[in-house]
């Protein structure tokens, strides 16, 4: 599959919450709410892959596959203007 943060290949893993989980080479391995990836979608957005990325990592010291939600999505400004 690919990775929801960048679209390059990466590897999925099976998930029974509500939230698609990715391990990417470029963005690392995270979650991302189900809603989220839903509601994207359907408004055609895509995430600005530099700063998704710089969140991934930072929430990484916490979590090793921190959820990205849609509070963190709006609270962060990671969807891209363009």
């Amino acid at each position: 599959m690919a990775c929801l943060i960048c679209k390059e290949p990466a590897v999925t893993y099976e998930s029974s919450g509500d939230w698609h989980e990715r391990n990417c080479v470029d963005c690392g391995r995270y979650r991302i709410s189900r809603t989220l990836v839903d509601s994207m979608s359907g408004l055609k957005q895509s995430f600005d892959v530099e700063r998704t990325r710089a969140w991934v990592a930072m929430n990484r010291i916490s979590d090793p596959a921190p959820l990205l939600s849609t509070f963190d999505v709006n609270r962060n400004q990671l969807i891209s203007t363009r």
